[in-house]
Parts: structure tokens; sequence; C-alpha cells
């Protein structure tokens, strides 16, 4: 419990910009169509859920249009939360 209180304003928010990042990963993913690779792993399970079913449905302009990519998020043995993606194709 906190004592004493800190006058600080809050970060600054980026909402997306983490989902963003991962557009670096497209063009290997390309070249590998129909293969698995996990691009992001962290404590969390939501921000890897959340980023998994926005790039299965396109959401994200660079994974476009839906149904270009799969993905999946999946908890690993040491309990932290990995992000996998895989190309599909552009005609799936």
């Amino acid at each position: 419990m906190t004592t004493t209180i800190e006058w600080i304003d809050p970060p600054k928010r980026c909402r997306g910009a983490y989902i963003r990042n991962y557009g670096r990963f497209i063009t290997e993913l390309k070249h590998k169509p129909g293969e698995w690779a996990r691009v992001d792993n962290q404590p969390e399970r939501g921000s890897m859920a959340t980023n998994a079913y926005a790039i299965k449905q396109g959401r994200i302009k660079s994974f476009g249009p839906a149904g270009t990519f799969d993905a999946v998020s999946r908890k690993e043995e040491d309990g932290t939360h990995s992000l996998y993606v895989k190309y599909l194709g552009r005609n799936k």
C-alpha cells in the first residue's frame, strides 16, 4: 500500500504501437508460407491473445486482408505467453 502521494503525469498512451512493431516480421513470414514462427513472448496472456485476434482478422493493415495470416497465443512451460504467426497467402 502506498503511504505517500507521488504527483506525476501518466505516460503517453501508445495504443496500437505495440502491435505495429510486428510488421517487421512480415517479409520473413512470407518467405516461409505455412510455417509457424514465434514473434513475441510476454508475461501476460491478454496482449498476446488480443494481437493474435487482430492479426487473424486483418485489423492491422500490414497483416491484411483477413485470412492472409493465422495467429495464436499459447502459454509456455515457464508461464509466459507467446504469439505465433504464419503466412497463409493472399488467396486463402
